[in-house]
């Protein structure tokens, strides 16, 4: 079993960032998050790749993992505002203009 067939998702946005650091260099993260759609409406946030996100309760560890109870969302700007916060935990040199962009997007 899945992720997918556990919660019925229907969509997601992949949500980890790239930035450039005030040295002029690339920061590439080693962990990457995903937001995560359920058929019902409601979504989730889920590590895509690495493991430095599996420290935070309501992260979803990877699709295979259906052990975890996710934090569900209301809808994706919801779920966008508690990933980027767990997002600049990890990688605080992100800009807060990440955040925006998606949501204005």
């Amino acid at each position: 079993m899945s992720t997918h067939e556990k919660y019925n998702t229907v969509d997601h946005h992949h949500f980890d960032f790239s930035y450039r650091t005030a040295a002029g260099q690339f920061e590439y993260p080693s962990s990457g998050l995903m937001l995560v759609e359920c058929a019902d409406g409601r979504w989730f946030v889920q590590q895509e790749f690495g493991e430095e996100y599996s420290q935070f309760s309501g992260v979803v560890q990877s699709g295979e993992d259906v052990a975890t109870k996710p934090t569900f969302y209301p809808n994706v700007d919801d779920a966008a505002r508690a990933a980027f916060v767990f997002i600049k935990q990890l990688y605080p040199g992100t800009p807060d203009e990440r955040l925006t962009e998606f949501l204005e997007s």
